[in-house]
């Protein structure tokens, strides 16, 4: 009876190793994953923001998220940072502005 207990207060308040929000293979520009754009709008900002990088060799990509899940946004940039498909020196380079459309939070990084 004793273990059962155990059991159940090991499986109802450990700590989930997995992050709660899930991020896909990212791209450099635009993850626009709370579809908050409009189609034109993303095709502009695409397109200014691949300019920017042309004139400037600075990258900023951008996330929209539906929501968080409870988790810190700056650990959800973080994560999502480490995740862009970018060499080490345009890393040096690049922002990643992640937007979190529900808690209507906003991180830079």
């Amino acid at each position: 009876m004793m273990f059962f207990f155990l059991a159940l207060f090991f499986l109802l308040f450990s700590g989930s190793a997995s992050p709660a929000v899930e991020l896909p293979d990212l791209k450099p520009g635009i993850n626009d994953l709370a579809a908050m754009f409009p189609a034109a709008s993303l095709e502009d900002l695409d397109h200014r923001l691949h300019r920017f990088k042309t004139e400037t060799a600075h990258n900023v990509a951008v996330l929209t998220l539906k929501t968080l899940d409870g988790e810190d946004i700056e650990a959800v940039a973080r994560r999502a940072f480490d995740r862009l498909p970018l060499s080490g020196d345009d890393k040096a380079e690049s922002v990643l502005l992640v937007v979190a459309r529900s808690e209507r939070q906003v991180a830079i990084h």
